[in-house]
């Protein structure tokens, strides 16, 4: 809640307000959200070799078939509660001028938080090594790196799409790749020769729709492509923000379902079982308590059908 003292403003200054917004959170586009009833519980995980098996189908006259068994395990979610909420006194309300709309700026900040934070942990999962098997990570350095007019990023991203398939047999259609990243991707020999007779619009719309986004084109080599550039503060608390990346400079590749099956393979999914909006008069503090929640699980379902390229810039 802002101090009392500054909730009115001179009347000239009424009809304009500054405010800074992030760009889009993309983390749903990695860990699209499942439904679930239940706070934690388990899903069916088939066994991979079970589908690739060269079985003995031949069979003689008079013959029983041979039987072919398979087997499946478990895998669990648990999803935790993420809520933050702010209050607006009744005097607040009272002498607050135009443009503050306490009750709906408020619930913005909160929910805003609460998105971020959310953001941030999808991106400490799908940047992080260790979630993928070795053979399913690189990292880049030096003249590789793609702000390099010696890199050669069709080729990384080639041998990332080669790799998925290897390891799961699914075709990545997702990149995510950070702003900056996008940045100099975008103006690497090898791209710009990509995209120059196919995608004439690409100045005026690309990945996503949004100005940011024009940087390349809505889909590359069969994925669709989604710029990552959300910011976080890593100032302390009454300093001057210093804006950080959330995504790094990573770039992830991934095999992902939107609409949940019962049989389906995808590199993640956010189980939620709801996000909902409180509030409450509080008699003790004359005010009403404003709260953004949401229950949910980030969980890699399936990294083989990940890539992670490390250090995609310097």
């Amino acid at each position: 809640m802002p101090r009392f003292d500054t909730l009115h403003l001179n009347r000239f200054l009424t009809q304009f307000s500054l405010r800074y917004n992030n760009a889009d959170f993309v983390n749903e586009k990695l860990f699209p959200v499942v439904q679930v009833q239940e706070e934690w519980d388990s899903y069916v995980v088939y066994d991979q070799g079970m589908m690739f098996t060269i079985a003995d189908t031949k069979r003689a006259d008079g013959a029983e078939s041979t039987q072919l068994d398979w087997n499946f395990g478990t895998a669990d979610y648990h999803a935790e509660q993420y809520a933050l909420k702010d209050i607006v006194t009744r005097r607040a309300r009272r002498n607050a001028d135009k443009p503050l709309q306490l009750d709906v700026t408020t619930l913005q900040y909160v929910q805003n938080a609460v998105m971020l934070t959310k953001e941030y942990q999808a991106a400490q999962i799908a940047t992080n090594p260790s979630t993928y098997a070795a053979s399913n990570t690189t990292a880049l350095s030096g003249t590789s790196q793609w702000n390099n007019s010696a890199s050669t990023p069709l080729s990384d991203i080639q041998e990332a799409q080669a790799q998925i398939f290897t390891a799961s047999r699914t075709y990545a259609n997702v990149i995510v790749i950070p702003y900056q990243v996008a940045l100099a991707l975008a103006y690497n020999t090898q791209i710009l020769d990509l995209v120059k007779y196919t995608h004439d619009n690409i100045l005026l719309r690309g990945a996503g729709g949004t100005p940011g986004s024009a940087l390349l084109p809505q889909s590359l080599l069969g994925m669709e492509v989604v710029i990552a550039g959300a910011g976080y503060n890593t100032a302390n608390p009454g300093q001057a923000a210093s804006l950080a990346d959330v995504w790094g400079t990573g770039v992830i590749l991934a095999h992902v379902e939107r609409a949940p099956d019962l049989r389906s393979i995808s590199f993640g999914k956010t189980f939620r079982t709801e996000k909902y909006v409180r509030k409450w008069f509080d008699e003790e503090r004359e005010g009403d308590w404003i709260e953004y929640n949401d229950i949910y699980d980030l969980n890699v379902v399936a990294a083989s059908t990940g890539y992670l390229i490390q250090d995609a810039i310097a």
